[in-house]
């Protein structure tokens, strides 16, 4: 039987509280025991999904994956701000700490895993280190082109059905990563792998996109290393669009949740 893992519920999502991944690695080597409204799903929010889940653009998403059996608290001022109102977050647990870990613990049990990534290296690089991967990279393709969509979720579902696997990871960025599990869930039901959304992880794994240095994560900024080293795009993410989170905050003092 798997271990029970606490929760605080903060921005509408049950937030893992724990200080460490021990007690989910435990709960995959035990087997994952799901409740009745719950998803065999791991999403890892940050202050920026945050915000994004409260578009009204992302409603179904947001609606849906409120329901994933893990989320991780991957954003510091998630954390700070948990404390601040007196439901404090043991840690931030992140994607990027996370996927290391489970990903030894899949190897050692020569799991049948299934990876959807942006670029072809990167699977051939998780097959040099477990056979049993298989994988897709799907071609670029518009959220807003539902003809793009149906195929990149078919193909998907070749790889999940044909490949028989048992752990499903997605890193294709926010809105696409959540969008797909969603589609893959309602064509899959209760036959959906365990899947992880964890966005750049896999590149930050295999060194084809660089992380901010210990420092920056150990200081928590690093959003401030992201800012300096990519100022066009992320510029407009936290100093404009991620400033709603204030809002968001504020809401959430007094009980309700925002739209946007």
């Amino acid at each position: 039987m798997s271990n029970s893992i606490r929760k605080k519920n903060i921005f509408g999502f049950d937030f893992v509280d724990a200080p460490d991944y021990t007690g989910i690695l435990d709960n995959f080597g035990q087997g994952i025991e799901l409740s009745e409204d719950e998803l065999p799903i791991l999403i890892t929010p940050n202050v920026d999904q945050v915000v994004k889940f409260n578009r009204n653009s992302h409603q179904k998403i947001y609606s849906i994956l409120k329901h994933s059996k893990y989320i991780l608290p991957d954003g510091q001022p998630i954390v700070l701000f948990s404390k601040i109102i007196g439901r404090g977050l043991q840690a931030r647990l992140t994607g990027s700490d996370f996927f290391p870990v489970i990903w030894k613990q899949l190897k050692q049990r020569k799991a049948k895993v299934g990876f959807v990534l942006p670029n072809e290296k990167l699977g051939k690089l998780f097959q040099d280190e477990l056979a049993s991967v298989s994988y897709y990279a799907p071609p670029f393709f518009s959220l807003n082109n539902e003809g793009e969509v149906d195929e990149v979720v078919e193909k998907c579902l070749e790889l999940i059905q044909q490949n028989n696997i048992e752990y499903l990871f997605i890193g294709l960025g926010f809105p696409k990563q959540e969008s797909l599990v969603v589609a893959i869930h309602e064509k899959l039901k209760s036959k959906i792998p365990f899947t992880f959304l964890l966005g750049a992880s896999f590149e930050f794994y295999h060194g084809t996109k660089k992380r901010a240095p210990k420092i920056f994560q150990k200081l928590y900024l690093e959003f401030a290393y992201r800012l300096f080293t990519e100022p066009r795009r992320m510029a407009k993410r936290y100093l404009i669009d991620d400033a709603y989170f204030l809002v968001l905050m504020v809401k959430e003092l007094f009980g309700r949740k925002p739209k946007m």
